[in-house]
């Protein structure tokens, strides 16, 4: 029988019921001579009681033991480095805020066996922060054992997440292939794989970063007084989460301006001065007593200026103006 959780919140809230997930139902996507890719759905109907993340287990099927468990929020993971010719097991649960689900079935999977012949090799690539393209070097014609009928060629995400589009089937008269929408500042894994007349051939990967976007905008940007002369500034670093912006900054640039000095009189023009940090944090020094200040925070990384972000703070007082007449 399915479990089910009563959740009580405030007066003001309303109850809610969370099941237990039940199993999700597990296939095999693809596979070849050092990965398993697998993908993974709830039963038909089922919503899975507000399934937050989901973790999977696997071991060799001689193991007794399941390598450490793993978490997370895609349906689809790729299993890298596994051992050519060789039976996988398989298995993932769901969870929800409050209980894990039950694990799916065992799903068996054998790796492909270690193609013969060489294998070709990586000549150049071409990228940009959101498409990576490859070229290799052919195998030589005539190499003994080999005769290639085409190219699989596969991407991934270095964390081992994969898409099910992410894998082209290039003839044997062409050397090169392209991926397009990818995240920036990721790492991708390239592989190129021969196929034969006998199955699936010789291969090579390579990993490749797509080039970098301005940093997002930071958050929670505060100043505070710690004398009449010195302001604090603090701020949140950009998360690098936000698909749109998920590159993250390298240092900011902290700019600030004298706006007016409120004691005395106003300034037109009192110069902007500015100072480098790779910190969140900065104190500025030498300030006017009782005076307003324009403070401005950027994110940078070698991709550019991200979007800047705005405050002003009026500094302590010290002591009342004097005016002297000529």
């Amino acid at each position: 029988m399915r479990k089910r959780f009563n959740v009580h919140w405030s007066q003001h809230m309303t109850d809610t019921e969370l099941y237990e997930p039940e199993a999700p139902t597990v296939i095999v996507d693809s596979t070849s001579t050092d990965y398993i890719e697998f993908a993974w759905e709830l039963p038909c109907g089922r919503t899975g009681g507000n399934i937050t993340e989901y973790r999977y287990k696997y071991k060799k099927a001689t193991d007794n033991k399941f390598m450490q468990t793993t978490t997370t929020t895609d349906t689809r993971i790729r299993i890298t480095s596994l051992t050519p010719c060789t039976s996988y097991v398989f298995q993932v649960t769901a969870l929800n805020s409050i209980v894990k689900g039950t694990w799916s079935n065992e799903t068996r999977q054998n790796t492909t066996q270690k193609g013969f012949g060489i294998a070709p090799t990586f000549n150049s690539s071409r990228v940009t922060s959101n498409t990576i393209s490859i070229t290799w070097n052919p195998i030589p014609c005539g190499s003994r054992g080999v005769r290639v009928t085409g190219y699989g060629v596969s991407l991934s995400r270095q964390d081992g997440q994969s898409k099910r589009d992410n894998l082209k089937q290039v003839p044997n008269t062409s050397v090169s292939a392209q991926f397009d929408q990818l995240s920036p500042c990721t790492t991708y894994i390239i592989t190129v794989t021969t196929a034969q007349l006998r199955g699936e051939g010789t291969s090579f990967s390579r990993e490749i970063e797509t080039d970098s976007i301005v940093p997002g905008v930071v958050t929670g940007l505060t100043i505070s007084r710690i004398q009449h002369d010195r302001l604090r500034v603090s701020w949140t670093a950009p998360h690098g989460t936000n698909p749109d912006t998920p590159c993250l900054a390298t240092d900011y640039l902290v700019t600030y301006e004298l706006i007016n000095l409120e004691q005395c009189q106003e300034v037109n023009d009192a110069g902007v001065s500015s100072l480098n940090t790779t910190d969140t944090s900065v104190i500025i020094e030498g300030l006017e007593a009782y005076s307003t200040y324009r403070v401005i925070v950027t994110s940078r990384n070698e991709a550019g200026n991200g979007t800047a972000t705005t405050r002003s703070k009026i500094t302590g007082e010290k002591s009342k103006c004097v005016r002297v007449d000529a």
